[in-house]
């Protein structure tokens, strides 16, 4: 499966790549970047699709400081699959559970540079 990701700076230009894709693809990935992570910011707003209609699922990858704020914000309004940092999450277990709590699949990314052990 091809996930087609979005990542942009404002919402406006988010919403243009959700509707040139949500005819093509099944599900749309989400980067969410809090400008402390990854030094550059997306638009991070998840209220702004919450009531968004889309035939997509989407999934949002939390590339911040402490994803463990923002998080429920995320499932609450509609992502189907939450992947956060394992650099930067606190408790894998609780983060799970959450993912859980919603119907929602948990995911972990870990950075190039960080040791896989």
């Amino acid at each position: 499966m091809i996930i087609p990701s979005i990542n942009r700076e404002h919402f406006e230009d988010a919403v243009k790549d959700i509707r040139t894709i949500e005819h093509s693809a099944e599900w749309a990935h989400l980067d969410i970047q809090d400008g402390h992570f990854i030094s550059r910011a997306t638009w991070n707003n998840p209220q702004d699709i919450r009531g968004f209609i889309t035939p997509l699922k989407f999934e949002a990858h939390l590339m911040v400081e402490t994803p463990e704020l923002i998080a429920e914000d995320w499932l609450q309004a509609g992502v189907v699959r939450a992947i956060v940092q394992c650099e930067s999450l606190k408790d894998p277990a609780a983060f799970q559970d959450l993912c859980k709590r919603y119907g929602a699949e948990a995911g972990i990314a870990v950075s190039p540079n960080t040791p896989i052990e």
